[in-house]
Formats: structure tokens, C-alpha cells, sequence
């Protein structure tokens, strides 16, 4: 009997020392979540050793960790086939989501877009959609004319 309490003692010790390695480093041990920019030039979160160097392999970790910290934010940019999308960005500029447009929606809620008459590929006037710094929406593709109105 002493012998299976003492095995299932170690065993249950050995389960509370691997789940205290698992868990998210503390403050206490220096190490912080801050935003970075990866080898593909895209912006990621990262676990960083106070030394400065990122811990977890190199690898990102969940947004989560820095939005609470730094959040990141969305604004409209210009694509490169020239137009507009919406794009979420760290704090310091840098395009996240591996560049991929994101929701008009999430722009919408601090930069509202806006419908004017412009001059067509065809040579007629319609009615497009343009982010607020003035970048043509929905890769070029007229709106309803009722959106000018």
C-alpha cells in the first residue's frame, strides 16, 4: 500500500511540475508581449525575453496578448492594384493578417467612407464608394447611383 501511495505521490507531482512549466510566463520573469514584425514584413504579436530576444521558437502568439497591452487598430490603405481596403496595423504602422484586407466594417467604425460621382473606365460618370482619404472602394466597381443621391 505504501508503495502505490508513494508512485501515485510522484506521479501527481510530476503533473503539477509540467503544468507549472506550461504556464504563460509572469511578469515576474521579465518577459513581455509587444508587437513585432516577422521575416515576411507583416506584423505579429510576440513573447519577448527581457533580454530582447522572442521566446516560443520564434513564433507568434495569440493577438490577444498585445491588444491588451498596445491594441492594434484598422485604418484604410491602398492595395497594390490600387485601391482601397480596409487593414489592420500594430501600433507602430505595420500590416498585420499577412496583408490581407480585412471587414470595411472595422474601418467604417472610426473613418467613415463616402459616396461621390467619378469618371468611369468607360468614359460615363457613376457613383463609387471611396475611403476617407480617398482611395476608390470595391476594386473600382461602380455603386447604385441612389448612394449619390
Amino acid at each position: 500500500m505504501k508503495k502505490i501511495f508513494l508512485i501515485a505521490a510522484m506521479m501527481i507531482g510530476s503533473i503539477a511540475q509540467a503544468q507549472v512549466q506550461n504556464e504563460p510566463t509572469t511578469e515576474a520573469t521579465g518577459a513581455y508581449f509587444n508587437w513585432g514584425r516577422a521575416g515576411n514584413g507583416y506584423g505579429y504579436c510576440y513573447e519577448w525575453a527581457s533580454t530582447g530576444g522572442v521566446l516560443n521558437g520564434g513564433s507568434p502568439v495569440s493577438n490577444y496578448n498585445c491588444e491588451r497591452v498596445r491594441p492594434s487598430f484598422f485604418n484604410w490603405g491602398r492595395a497594390g492594384n490600387g485601391y482601397g481596403y480596409c487593414y489592420q496595423y500594430t501600433p507602430d504602422g505595420i500590416a498585420m493578417n499577412e496583408g490581407n484586407p480585412q471587414s470595411n466594417y472595422s474601418c467604417e467604425r472610426t473613418s467613415r467612407s463616402y459616396y461621390s460621382w467619378g469618371d468611369g473606365n468607360d468614359g460615363l460618370t457613376h457613383c463609387y464608394q471611396y475611403t476617407a482619404n480617398g482611395l476608390v472602394l470595391n476594386q473600382g466597381s461602380p455603386v447604385g447611383d441612389y448612394l449619390c443621391k
